[in-house]
């Protein structure tokens, strides 16, 4: 298996992100809602309204 060098700022990123104490915790409440909000509720959105403007535009 070959050595994989990342850029210094890649690997100083990837070392903060491993230490325990940068743990930023669970999911509260506020997380799930902008979780949902972006990933289902948005996009049916959108297609409800690219469904009403339809091939006229």
């Amino acid at each position: 298996m070959s050595e994989v060098n990342f850029p210094a700022e890649l690997e100083e990123r990837i070392r903060y992100y491993e230490n325990p104490a940068n743990d930023p915790g669970e999911f509260n409440g506020k997380d799930w809602a902008v979780v949902i909000g972006t990933g289902v509720i948005l996009p049916i959105v959108a297609l409800i309204i690219g469904w009403n403007i339809g091939w006229s535009a």
